[in-house]
């Protein structure tokens, strides 16, 4: 949980100065529960056409395996209602590229992985500070799989759902 912590809390740090406007950094903590915690921030633009950066982080350990992995998404939003951008209904789309090693029974190997999603959300804004968001799409992923020790780990290749929980706050 430390690591985690830690990885949030740099991406945030060398994420926010990048840009002068304001933005919206926010967390699924669906994904935190799962052990993978990620954090997208997303600037905010008058058009209302918002690039969005992100990272995840990933690290699971049982039965003598061990897997890390890292990911970074980048994308943009688009509000499809007039004079709303950061809350409202909108439709994004993202690419991510992400890498895990594993160890097990004394070997390690790693993996690249690659996806392109498309999606549609809806977000609130309260008090024009807190943010909240659900949002759901389709996902291309591409990776090369792990296989370590003669044993595969299972990984997916191919077209699926994904949906996010966003909490967030506007600075």
């Amino acid at each position: 949980m430390k690591k985690s912590l830690f990885f949030l809390a740099l991406f945030a740090m060398l994420t926010v100065p990048a840009y002068s406007g304001s933005k919206i950094i926010a967390v699924n903590p669906v994904g935190i529960i799962f052990g993978v915690p990620n954090v997208n921030v997303e600037f905010i633009r008058p058009n209302g056409l918002n690039p969005v950066v992100g990272g995840n982080l990933y690290i699971y350990s049982s039965s003598g395996w061990s897997v890390f992995g890292l990911g970074v998404n980048a994308g943009m939003r688009k509000y499809l209602e007039e004079g709303k951008t950061g809350h409202g209904l909108y439709v994004g789309g993202y690419g991510g590229l992400g890498m895990l090693s594993a160890k097990y029974a004394g070997a390690s190997t790693s993996s690249l992985t690659f996806s392109v999603s498309g999606g549609v959300g809806y977000k609130v804004m309260f008090n024009d500070k807190y943010v909240i968001g659900l949002e759901g799409g389709l996902s291309v992923f591409l990776n090369s799989g792990i296989t370590v020790g003669g044993v595969t780990l299972g990984m997916y290749s191919g077209v699926g759902p994904y949906g996010a929980l966003e909490l967030g706050i506007k600075i």
